[in-house]
């Protein structure tokens, strides 16, 4: 067992198996949130301990399921959980199912001591058994009766399901005795191989264990952990190996590779950025992978010396380039000028994540020397994540699977031109009459994007009209973002409308547009009637129309909103 002294009094780091932990009583505070786990977080917690099990190689059976925030300041004895209790909870139900699975196949002595090393703590001088983990007051209870008493005792059979949480438990534990039992019995020696597991949770299941005496400072280390810590423990996991993989022969080479990627993509101390240029970088080459299986996946993949290094080659020679996707400033822009820097900030503006495997693939297969076709690969990009976005489509799997899969064409393939990504792809992309069918009832609160969509279809007029030279710019300051119908509107100045038609209408697209240097904060809120002259001063293309209409009405949005769909599907086009 690793253990570090932190220089702060009452704080101790210590690298440890999971089962080793459980040994020690442990409770998770009165007041914390309820078990959450379900389905998917069990399965991914069976099936990830059994593949690490099944390796062969010593350096891959460690499995590392995260940090552990414990805080003796309530009660030495018996530490706070401050983060961990979903894996602590769940482990233990790993732990009982062993222990029925004995008790029920005629060996009663195994699994008493395995309730005594990991589910009850007996007090030598009382003899009184207590849990050796305490849910939270909405839990103990229930966990006590349902997973820790014997099967077949009264204490089992009282065991009532009043919560969420409780029928969240007892999924988990029933799907956990099952998958027991099962491995159990598909054994010609069940008591061996879980006698396996228990080993392997004790050593090989390793968790950081972060001791604080302070409980607001375990807390804040808690804070600290999932807002980046996290990120970075991943990082360096990986780190570690293929700096173990590659050999001693090639480990200064190795570190000068990572420690070049490091100081590309963290220009600004934005260290946490590594493990996303990692899984970006991996996912472009290997397809769609999950955060949570990026160090398994890799670790499964990466298994020789020659490998290792190369990944490292690779993420240290890929990383300017993915400074280059979180950044329109880069120097690796340079070559397309205004328009790409431009393309770029637009896909920051979309606040989206899922094109970047892509991008990142397209710069590192594409001829440098031909940075007119990056900047059609960029347009691409916009127009279909706009695409994506106004049909609700970026939440969906298969939104999240396409962006890695092109990529990783684009890398087998040496995909070098956006046309050929058209052609290969073009039928996945919504299309126009999807597109503009649901760009016609779009409703959008995000000003940032609505300043963006209102902003590119009028450029789009504009350069249909062969004003390619009078852009408009986005800067707040100069560019005023107008609800004609106003948000917190006055009914009886706006006759057309009642509540529920106000509440509806408001945030459709066809309701905003853009005003200049006439916008007027005080007409802003007021009937249409004395907003109209202001509208009529307009040099804002989109915002003409608006005049056709003597009143404003729920007829009068659906129309406006329909031309600016015929307008998007020109501005977004699904090909070049």
């Amino acid at each position: 067992m690793a253990s570090k002294a932190d220089s702060e009094t009452g704080t101790n780091v210590v690298h440890v198996g999971i089962g080793t932990l459980l040994k020690r009583p442990l409770a998770v505070p009165p007041n914390q949130r309820a078990y959450s786990w379900k389905d998917d977080q069990i399965d991914d917690l069976l099936n990830d301990i059994n593949w690490a099990m099944e390796q062969t190689d010593a350096d891959e059976r460690d499995y590392f399921l995260g940090s552990i925030v414990l805080t003796t300041s309530t009660d030495p004895s018996r530490p706070w959980v401050v983060d961990g209790q979903q894996r602590l909870a769940s482990i233990t139900m790993i732990y009982a199912a062993m222990r029925d699975y004995c008790l029920t196949h005629g060996e009663p002595q195994i699994g008493t001591d395995l309730a005594t090393d990991y589910l009850y703590n007996k007090d030598k001088w009382t003899k009184i058994e207590s849990p050796r983990l305490v849910l939270s007051d909405d839990d103990t209870l229930f966990f006590t009766r349902h997973v820790l008493a014997v099967p077949g005792s009264a204490e089992r059979d009282q065991a009532k399901r009043i919560s969420d949480s409780h029928r969240r438990i007892s999924k988990a534990f029933e799907k956990i005795s099952k998958k027991m039992t099962s491995i159990a019995d598909a054994s010609s020696e069940p008591f061996k191989e879980l006698r396996r597991w228990d080993i392997f949770l004790q050593s090989n299941v390793k968790v950081l264990v972060m001791t604080v005496g302070d409980e607001s400072r375990a807390y804040q280390i808690f804070e600290t952990l999932n807002d980046r810590g996290l990120d970075l423990a991943i990082a360096d996991l990986l780190k570690n190996y293929i700096f173990g993989k590659v050999g001693k022969h090639n480990l200064s080479q190795a570190k000068h590779h990572w420690a070049a990627a490091l100081t590309r993509v963290s220009a600004g101390g934005r260290e946490s950025v590594i493990k996303k240029f990692i899984h970006h970088f991996w996912s472009s080459k290997h397809g769609l992978t999950r955060e949570r299986l990026l160090y398994k996946n890799i670790r499964a993949e990466i298994r020789s010396e020659q490998k290792a290094l190369e990944l490292v080659e690779e993420l240290g020679s890929s990383a300017t380039n993915y400074a280059a996707v979180l950044s329109p400033w880069s120097e690796v822009w340079a070559g397309t000028g205004t328009r790409g820097r431009r393309l770029v900030e637009s896909l920051r503006t979309l606040q989206m994540e899922q094109y970047k495997p892509l991008l990142l693939a397209c710069l590192d297969v594409f001829d440098p020397k031909k940075p007119t076709e990056i900047v059609k690969v960029l347009r691409l990009l916009v127009s279909w994540s706009v695409r994506f976005q106004i049909t609700k489509q970026l939440g969906s799997s298969e939104i999240e699977k396409f962006y890695p899969k092109v990529a990783k064409t684009v890398r087998d393939d040496q995909i070098k031109t956006a046309a050929q990504l058209v052609r290969l792809f073009e039928s996945e992309i919504p299309s126009d009459a999807l597109f503009k069918s649901n760009f016609e009832t779009y409703t959008e609160e995000n000003e940032k994007l609505v300043r963006y969509y209102l902003h590119s279809i009028e450029e789009r007029v504009r350069r249909e009209q062969g004003r390619r030279e009078e852009e408009i710019t986005l800067d707040e300051s100069e560019v005023n973002l107008e609800h004609i119908l106003p948000q917190q509107p006055r009914l009886h100045e706006w006759p057309e409308f009642d509540e529920e038609t106000a509440k509806v209408n408001k945030y459709r697209l066809g309701n905003q547009t853009l005003l200049l240097e006439e916008w007027n904060r005080e007409s802003s809120n007021s009937a249409f009637k004395i907003k109209r002259p202001m509208y009529e001063r307009s040099a804002v293309e989109i915002t003409k129309p608006i005049l056709k209409n003597k009143v404003w009405s729920p007829e009068a949005i659906l129309e406006r909103q329909s031309w600016l769909a015929e307008i998007a599907a020109r501005a977004w086009p699904l090909g070049l």
